[in-house]
């Protein structure tokens, strides 16, 4: 497999893009689209039999058969993630399912159903084959991340790896029973010995790890247990990342597709979360990267790549704008500096004072590089990668105020800074619109559908609005 994963379910996307991602998919030789239309947040697909956990905009069932023809034709395989175990607030925060939450709190990133209440195998079951039933694809995702177990089986005196293990052995089952191979994240068995032991191994183990010093070894540890079909996870977009891909991104990518050399590993599904915490259009790049590096087993040369990337989509081989290429992913924003325009007391490490000197030394230059003059296809995906260097530099200015080091060079006079921010919450907005369904309480607000504040996660708009 050669693909990614789309989180349309935290925030869904204008419809139409999801056909426009598979064209391009394919272009770059894609093979595999990972729909994570089930997360707390809702179903964003019409669902048979449980539309009312479907979130406002979701796709409807005969939308989904247009998408997967459409992928079909063009040799891309839909895998559906529907939530079974973790994540499943969008179950258990509805009044008629609120008995089967496993604890307390169905606004934690790490809820639980009800493991041992014989109603949640009957309903995960119902989602499982009304699942099957709408997507022809040979694989059946049922999540399983970061379940938040221990604390229910503290208070019921249970061991939670043996409670863990047993569920989802039934879970797996369900989907066989349905006529789907399982898929599964591959946290627990990779943090859990016993888990892993105890858990059936013929369902195929995505194992995701999203850092910069990625290693082999839990690949290695799930093969040496007995799991014999991997798929590798990297991610374009997880919690640390802002508005575009960025160097960290491309390198846990590169960590990742060399993985895909090792025996028992079946390919590569990179993961692109939240996606309030980026423009849309930002993010091809970042998806034709990972084509290529799965293509090289590896880190591609960026010179090599960035050059196909101007000719494949921009049909252009201007020295600015490869040079903008070159720039791109070395903007960087991270969640410790995100978090810091909230609130006054956040302490940043010092890796993040020399992204945030790098994007003030270097964003106009880059800016300045692909300007309007330029003619190139596809106008609309460089306009929103230049958009998304302006917001790291506008949110690096104003880090740099609160840390007092507006005095380094490619910081803004404020008056300077002030013209540059309004115009700027104006573009986003209307890229936002353009892209995104304008009245997505996400464009303005931190807070999930759960209630739960989100601030540390902080849209896009949000964090313009708190400059």
């Amino acid at each position: 497999m050669n693909g990614i994963m789309i989180d349309c379910c935290r925030l869904i996307e204008r419809h139409g893009y999801y056909f426009d991602l598979i064209g391009f998919m394919a272009e770059w030789g894609m093979d595999t689209l990972q729909l994570h239309f089930c997360d707390d947040h809702g179903l964003a697909v019409r669902l048979p039999g449980f539309e009312d956990l479907a979130m406002p905009n979701a796709f409807d069932v005969g939308e989904i058969q247009r998408l997967i023809s459409h992928a079909a034709e063009r040799g891309i395989e839909i895998i559906p993630e529907v939530e079974t175990f973790g994540h499943t607030s969008f179950i258990t925060s509805s009044g008629k399912y609120r008995h089967l939450l496993g604890g307390e709190d169905a606004s934690s990133n790490f809820n639980v159903i009800d493991p041992l209440n014989p109603e949640t195998l009957k309903l995960v079951e119902s989602l499982i084959k009304a699942t099957a039933l709408l997507f022809p694809c040979e694989y059946l995702h049922i999540g399983c991340d970061e379940v938040g177990l221990e604390s229910y089986c503290d208070g019921k005196g249970l061991e939670p790896a043996a409670v863990w293990a047993d569920y989802v052995n039934k879970v797996i089952g369900l989907v066989f029973d349905h006529g789907k191979t399982a898929m599964m994240w591959a946290d627990h068995p990779v943090k859990d010995d016993k888990i892993a032991r105890l858990l059936r191994k013929d369902a195929v183990m995505v194992h995701w790890e999203y850092e910069t010093n990625a290693t082999a070894e839990p690949v290695r540890k799930l093969l040496s247990d007995g799991f014999s079909r991997i798929i590798v996870g990297p991610s374009l977009n997880c919690w640390r990342i802002r508005f575009l891909p960025d160097k960290s991104a491309l390198t846990n990518t590169n960590l990742l597709a060399a993985m895909t050399q090792i025996p028992g590993v079946e390919g590569m599904i990179n993961t692109i979360w939240c996606p309030w915490r980026y423009l849309q259009n930002a993010m091809y790049y970042g998806i034709a990267w990972s084509a290529e590096a799965f293509r090289n087993g590896g880190m591609p040369d960026i010179e090599v790549s960035n050059g196909k990337f101007a000719l494949k989509v921009f049909k252009s081989e201007d020295n600015g704008l490869l040079e903008f290429l070159n720039l791109f992913p070395e903007f960087q924003f991270p969640h410790d500096a995100a978090k810091l325009l909230f609130e006054n007391n956040i302490s940043i490490s010092e890796e993040t004072r020399e992204f945030i000197a790098y994007n003030l030394s270097h964003a106009r230059t880059a800016i300045g590089l692909v300007d309007k003059r330029l003619e190139v296809s596809n106008r609309e995906i460089l306009d929103a990668m230049i958009l998304a260097v302006k917001g790291v530099w506008l949110c690096s200015c104003k880090v740099a105020m609160k840390l007092g080091d507006m005095h380094k060079d490619g910081s803004l006079e404020q008056s300077e800074y002030t013209e540059l921010l309004d115009r700027a919450i104006v573009e986003f907005s209307a890229e936002w619109d353009r892209t995104r369904f304008a009245d997505d309480p996400l464009k303005h607000s931190a807070v999930s559908p759960s209630g739960r504040e989100e601030k540390s996660s902080s849209t896009i708009m949000t964090m313009l609005a708190a400059l």
